[in-house]
């Protein structure tokens, strides 16, 4: 039996597959496991063995095992699914995942990879955040934040109200007559003295972040804002801090998935060092062939022993390489030319012109390289890429080298097929900048966008406005219909969104239910009346799920920048704000900064 050898793509695709840092599995079409990477089997307490050959519906929970019918019709459709699901791995609680899975091709089988992400963590964040939202709500009707009136003169506690008991555990017994350092609250001695000097400077503290010591010793983040005001006939101290302890962990883990996406990108950045080395190798062996090509034309007495020795280079070069004549039509071609096309050679040589490889929209470009090597050289390049279109119809993405033949109109052109590559460099942009659920920015990318479209905005003095928009009870949504209705709503939403919004307004999703759109060349008064019809068209188109139909409403803030912001920052506080104040006053509302 012949065993062959891996090709240098089977060799990285095997590399990625085996070191990945998500689970991926392999599936044949009818959905039974054929493959499974080392981290899936790692991170779900299966062998292997355990699982190969096994159906992936039996890898689902119970609860969630209709998904797969949805999964399938996506993939008859598109080749293509996105969606999260539960996988029982035999413990009293499932793991939330996210799956994405794209239909791939492997000597000529549909085959399935899934790719298997662990987000049982975030989902958790989530619910414990709903939950302490919903705690503050019911206790405090206008007020969530900790509250304390002190002193100004000595720093002594007038009053705190119940939420800072909450927080910090310390009674109002504890607080009242006593000052922070009395109690030793503060834990940073810096950050204290900082809040003096603002004090004394601006008479008011905004939005500082702090860390405090709970009575049992523990330590949580707040964010704190303070201002002086007369109270009872003294020059006293209103403070409010928030409980920004949960944040500050999500951050953490939004941080470290930044650093598994940079490791990636590094990893990515070496494979393509390797195909600047195979590169190299190819214009190595160009320049073996054309030291060749010049011996066969100067020795013509030794024609036969040099024109053998001359193909067996070009047979063995490892690169789909041809020989161009001035016309641009093919004389020669080798082994892995008609392997990569499809064609015989009887069909290519002196029949075919190269430029009927190439794909329609690159062939002006191809075909202007071609002409300049012959009349400028310097200003062709000597290595581009280009759509390659085989005998069937499928299309190839190439790296083509080309170079002159001395003495003669002839050229060499050698190409290596980096279809994978750049597959996989679009798919790990996509991830970096995308929103996983609705498709639209991320809120990193929205805020890189924002501050472009502000610093473009200042330069050029161009009007700029933003909306601010959140999902007026969105819990509730979840608690009645389930969390795929609360996705559902989402989807519809943005959905809205793009056909109210024109093609140059920019759309991302900052978290949750909430949404930042950015207005280039929009005044204040423009931006009120899109925000006011994207208002009303969302409460106007009822949502469909699983024979449930219901409506949502939206509530909006809208602001523009000013000449005394300076940052993309300043302007969505603002909308932030107005935001607040259009849930304050009953949601379903557009309020302006």
């Amino acid at each position: 039996m012949v065993v062959r050898e891996r090709s240098r793509e089977e060799e990285l695709y095997h590399v990625i597959f085996d070191s990945a840092n998500e689970g991926i599995l392999v599936l044949n079409w009818d959905g039974y496991i054929e493959d499974a990477n080392p981290r899936f089997c790692e991170s779900y307490g299966f062998s292997l063995e355990q699982i190969k050959g096994r159906h992936v519906k039996q890898l689902l929970h119970s609860d969630v095992r209709y998904l797969y019918d949805k999964y399938r019709s996506r993939m008859e459709e598109n080749g293509y699914y996105e969606g999260s699901a539960l996988i029982d791995i035999g413990k009293e609680k499932p793991i939330n995942i996210l799956v994405r899975a794209s239909a791939i091709q492997s000597d000529e089988r549909s085959l399935v990879l899934v790719m298997v992400t662990d987000v049982t963590m975030i989902v958790h964040s989530d619910l414990n955040l709903q939950q302490s939202h919903e705690h503050f709500n019911r206790v405090f009707t206008l007020m969530p934040e900790a509250i304390t009136i002190s002193r100004l003169s000595d720093g002594l506690y007038f009053d705190v109200n119940d939420c800072l008991t909450s927080i910090l555990g310390y009674t109002r017994a504890d607080c009242i007559g006593k000052t922070a350092l009395d109690i030793g609250i503060w834990i940073d001695p810096d950050v204290r003295g900082e809040v003096v000097r603002q004090l004394k400077l601006n008479g008011e503290v905004r939005n500082l972040e702090a860390r405090f010591r709970h009575k049992n010793g523990s330590v949580l983040y707040a964010q704190v804002s303070m201002r002086s005001f007369m109270y009872e006939g003294e020059m006293c101290l209103l403070t409010v801090a928030t409980d920004i302890s949960k944040q500050k962990a999500a951050e953490l883990i939004i941080r470290q998935q930044n650093l598994d996406l940079q490791r990636t990108m590094q990893e990515l950045s070496a494979s393509y060092e390797e195909v600047e080395a195979i590169a190299e190798d190819l214009r190595e062996s160009q320049t073996k062939l054309i030291k060749a090509h010049a011996e066969l034309q100067a020795n013509q007495e030794q024609l036969t022993q040099s024109e053998r020795l001359y193909r067996a280079i070009f047979e063995n070069t490892g690169t789909a390489s041809i020989i161009i004549d001035e016309d641009a039509i093919i004389q020669l071609t080798n082994t892995e030319w008609l392997r990569l096309s499809g064609y015989n050679k009887e069909e290519i040589e002196d029949r075919m012109s190269v430029v009927e490889f190439v794909a329609p929209e690159d062939r002006e470009r191809v075909l202007s390289y071609h002409y300049l090597r012959r009349t400028n050289p310097e200003l062709s390049p000597p290595r581009y890429e280009f759509h390659f279109l085989r005998k069937d119809g499928g299309i190839r993405q190439v790296l083509c080298s080309t170079t002159m033949v001395p003495g003669t109109g002839r050229s060499i052109a050698s190409l290596m097929d980096i279809s994978e590559h750049k597959r996989l460099e679009t798919e790990l942009r996509t991830l970096a900048t995308t929103d996983y659920l609705t498709g639209i920015y991320n809120r990193r990318t929205v805020m890189e966008m924002g501050r472009q479209e502000c610093d473009r905005a200042r330069r050029y003095h161009e009007p700029l406005s933003l909306l601010m928009m959140d999902i007026d009870h969105f819990k509730l949504v979840n608690d009645n219909y389930g969390h795929a209705a609360g996705d559902e709503a989402l989807c519809s939403l943005v959905t809205s969104c793009i056909e109210c919004l024109r093609g140059h307004d920019i759309l991302g999703r900052m978290g949750g239910e909430e949404f930042l759109l950015i207005l280039p060349h929009t005044s204040l008064s423009e931006a009120l009346q899109v925000a006011e019809r994207l208002r009303q068209r969302v409460a106007e188109i009822p949502i469909i799920h699983e024979g449930f139909s219901f409506n949502i409403t939206v509530s909006l803030g809208v602001s523009q920048l000013e000449p005394s912001d300076t940052n993309i920052e300043g302007i969505i506080r603002k909308a932030d704000t107005a935001l607040y104040r259009a849930k304050q006053r009953g949601r379903n509302l557009v309020e302006i900064q």
